[in-house]
């Protein structure tokens, strides 16, 4: 038997400290004065940025020149980031809103992001400054997917960030046959509501929970994120969608998250469908904490650094032969680990 684990290695895992190859900003300039304004960045929507300053009067953002960064290791900007910016005197042609060029991004207390598509590795952020993520999934029409949504846990929890579950379409199957698959995340305290957006269905609990926090919408195409916003902002969504469509008039939007505030009750970030998703920051030795089944199990392990895929007398492979760890949840973890080395 193995002796147990350093308390190194028992600690929360620290994000890797990959910095991007892509270089958009100087970490320090002169650039922000006492005549800059302090706002929000709460749209991107293709090469459409939005701002709401501290007076809640919105602007039509500007990269130009040298912007001063505290977040030197991900893409320059997100929406939920703080920003200083300089009010110009024009007034854009096709957004009909004051223009304004952002000049320093101000420390972000946190980020959800992932590692970005393509050849380039750099961190893509997402969303920041957030308290909660909200990973809608549905039971039908799409299948749901247990490997994203896991992927989808371990980088809110990578990152300091409550996560729960939200199941739509729960009307398609009354039996509920579903939540034997999602009966571990309750057993580890990962919240999950069951919902129909189509029937109106505990929506109300949903809301609830939401109040008085900020939180990132995600989840796959087709699992009802956009039914859950139109529900709850038809009427920004047309007016965000109207200005979209003037700005980038001619082009294919490939880029939008947006925040929109409810009642000043709560406030939640809509992004677009995400069918894959690559962890950013995460050591493969490190994907093993993330899967709290294999506390009891991998003290047990022959070696003290098994990675519970290849080694011999591995108590964690055991007790999945044994069928005491669900097979399902181990194709996970496996398929998660081989993406991360």
């Amino acid at each position: 038997m193995q002796k147990d684990y350093s308390e190194i290695e028992k600690s929360s895992p620290i994000r890797k400290g990959k910095l991007s190859q892509r270089v958009l900003f100087k970490s320090k300039s002169n650039s922000a004065n006492d005549h800059s304004k302090r706002g929000r960045i709460i749209a991107i929507i293709s090469k459409l940025i939005l701002i709401q300053g501290e007076d809640n009067q919105i602007y039509d953002a500007q990269i130009r020149g040298v912007i001063e960064s505290d977040n030197p290791n991900s893409s320059l900007i997100a929406v939920g980031d703080w920003v200083h910016f300089k009010e110009t005197n024009y007034i854009n042609s096709k957004s009909k809103l004051h223009e304004c060029i952002i000049q320093k991004i101000e420390k972000r207390n946190n980020l959800f992001s992932r590692k970005a598509i393509g050849k380039e590795l750099f961190e893509q952020a997402i969303a920041s400054n957030i308290d909660n993520v909200m990973i809608m999934a549905s039971v039908q029409s799409p299948d749901y997917d247990t490997e994203l949504i896991d992927r989808f846990l371990i980088t809110a929890k990578l990152n300091g960030l409550n996560a729960f579950i939200c199941l739509n379409k729960v009307d398609l199957d009354e039996k509920a046959s579903f939540m034997k698959d999602f009966d571990i995340y309750s057993k580890y305290d990962f919240p999950i509501f069951r919902i129909s957006l189509k029937k109106n269905m505990n929506i109300d609990k949903l809301i609830e929970h939401l109040k008085g926090k900020e939180t990132l919408l995600i989840g796959q195409s087709g699992v009802g994120k956009s039914t859950f916003i139109n529900y709850l902002f038809k009427e920004q969504i047309q007016k965000v969608n109207e200005l979209s469509e003037i700005k980038n008039k001619g082009q294919h939007t490939t880029t939008f998250v947006r925040m929109f505030d409810y009642h000043n009750q709560f406030k939640i970030i809509d992004s677009p469908g995400i069918n894959e998703f690559d962890i950013w920051g995460l050591e493969p030795r490190d994907l093993k904490y993330y899967y709290s089944e294999f506390a009891q199990y991998q003290d047990n392990c022959e070696y003290n650094h098994c990675t519970h895929i290849h080694e011999p007398n591995c108590a964690v492979l055991q007790a999945v032969e044994k069928r005491e760890i669900p097979i399902a949840r181990y194709k996970n973890y496996y398929n998660i680990f081989k993406s991360l080395e």
